[in-house]
């Protein structure tokens, strides 16, 4: 059970072993995506979800030092913020979807226009690094 919550325990007996950890942890953590789904609803439910999502983040991968071992490059609290953007990004779309055309386009336009120069910035190490996620 530990494939995906220590990098110490991220290779076992067999080559990829990891994967019998991730597969642990899905099972493991499955019966808890009705309730975040039940008690996160609308978008600002999934907004503090987010939030939650990278602070626990960030205390996996090392933030403070001591919890390092919980996170690491392939820690599953360390990923957990990419299905929190996936939950923010529906319950917009959901929001949007039925707004008039003139609204729309410039949102969608200014959205992606973000979306570029973010990962713009990644790209060229412009924004400040997360502990235990950087290079």
């Amino acid at each position: 059970m530990l494939f995906g919550l220590s990098p110490d325990w991220q290779s076992g007996i067999v080559m990829g072993s990891w994967t019998i950890g991730v597969e642990v942890l899905f099972y493991l953590l499955f019966p808890l995506f009705p309730l975040f789904a039940l008690y996160a609803r609308g978008l600002l439910g999934q907004v503090l979800l987010l939030a939650l999502a990278f602070a626990l983040s960030l205390w996996a991968a090392g933030w403070p030092a001591p919890f390092a071992h919980l996170g690491g490059v392939y820690g599953a609290l360390t990923h957990w913020p990419v299905f929190a953007w996936g939950c923010v990004l529906f319950q917009l779309w959901l929001c949007l979807r039925d707004k008039p055309v003139r609204i729309r386009r410039p949102l969608g336009v200014a959205l992606l226009l973000i979306g570029i120069l973010g990962n713009a910035l990644v790209f060229y190490r412009l924004l400040p690094p997360v502990p235990g996620l950087s290079d």
